[in-house]
């Protein structure tokens, strides 16, 4: 429905082809995403549909939130429409939250979508966690694709961007070390952060290679972790801020 309306209200009346950016969005879909000629593209709204209706309704969730997210990651794409997707979702009570108004991900309550709200937010505060920022993003990524081991892994490295660039400690256990020290972190706390991350290092498959089984994860271990590493990136970020006395 969003798209559709979309496109209905992006068509120039006289000549039924749809303007910019919704022409230009679809002619990259047509030629990057469809990989068809770029001669070939019918900018008609009717002939965009034509293709587009069967995918959305008929496809598997895959492939409609490949192509929605592909969408939404075009630099000419409208916020409105980012904005329009994640209400619907959020008003259907979708297995899925949009994040970061780009990226879709599978939630298991609204309590998780406004954890990892939260820490995209925390992420965008400053350009020095732009790489934390995008694992974070890898990690809600491989969740959709139902890739747990790779969820996990980019989940834990969101954090270990966020600790390094802190603290400019590269080694994690030294990293929490001068946050315990410098924020007066719990020695609790610092054990269960420590602990978090020894069972990533330690777990085949997700720091370390696999050798002879695969990863004995599930989509509930990457959904707790991507859960609690988007808390940990939040918090370590807060905590290091300076706050006015």
């Amino acid at each position: 429905m969003v798209l559709n309306d979309e496109l209905d209200k992006n068509t120039v009346r006289h000549t039924w082809v749809l303007h910019p950016p919704w022409k230009t969005i679809l002619h990259g879909v047509h030629v990057f995403r469809r990989a068809l000629p770029t001669d070939e593209f019918d900018p008609t709204t009717h002939q965009q549909k034509e293709w587009l209706k069967p995918t959305i309704f008929q496809g598997s969730y895959d492939q409609v939130f490949g192509l929605l997210q592909w969408i939404l990651r075009h630099q000419t794409c409208p916020r409105s429409f980012s904005e329009d997707i994640a209400a619907v979702l959020k008003m259907n009570r979708a297995g899925y939250r949009l994040i970061d108004g780009r990226t879709f991900m599978p939630i298991a309550s609204e309590e998780e979508a406004e954890v990892a709200a939260r820490a995209f937010a925390a992420l965008r505060s400053s350009d020095t966690y732009s790489g934390a920022r995008q694992h974070l993003t890898l990690a809600a990524e491989r969740l959709t694709a139902s890739d747990w081991t790779d969820a996990i892994r980019e989940s834990i490295h969101a954090v270990e961007a966020v600790v390094r660039v802190v603290t400019q400690k590269k080694k994690f256990s030294e990293a929490i070390a001068v946050f315990e020290k410098r924020w007066s972190i719990h020695g609790a706390l610092k054990t269960a952060f420590l602990n978090l991350y020894g069972y990533t290092s330690d777990e085949p498959g997700i720091r370390h290679p696999l050798l002879d089984a695969k990863a004995s994860v599930d989509e509930a271990d990457a959904l707790f972790m991507f859960g609690a590493c988007a808390a940990f990136v939040t918090y370590l970020i807060q905590k290091s801020q300076p706050h006015p006395s």
